[in-house]
């Protein structure tokens, strides 16, 4: 289920979802709070997920930050044998 709110509403909502007695109900009921992403920023990610797993399956660091999928601190650069 997706809802959407204003922005004013949505950054009351998260900082709340913090709190630690609305984060432990929250987790009970399995109900997640986040922000949607551009569609220019999901579509950028989208081909990364693969190199993101096998990273972290090979005990690397991996994360997004933006568009930009960091390992091990450094910006994940493609090359032709990783496409």
């Amino acid at each position: 289920m997706t809802d959407q709110f204003s922005r004013k509403d949505r950054d009351r909502i998260r900082a709340a979802s913090f709190e630690a007695a609305s984060k432990n109900r929250l987790k009970d009921k399995q109900i997640s709070i986040g922000v949607q992403l551009p569609k220019e920023i999901r579509d950028a990610r989208k081909p990364l997920y693969d190199v993101m797993r096998r990273a972290q399956e090979n005990g690397q660091r991996a994360k997004f930050n933006g568009p930009t999928l960091y390992i091990n601190g450094s910006p994940y650069k493609a090359t032709m044998d990783h496409q």
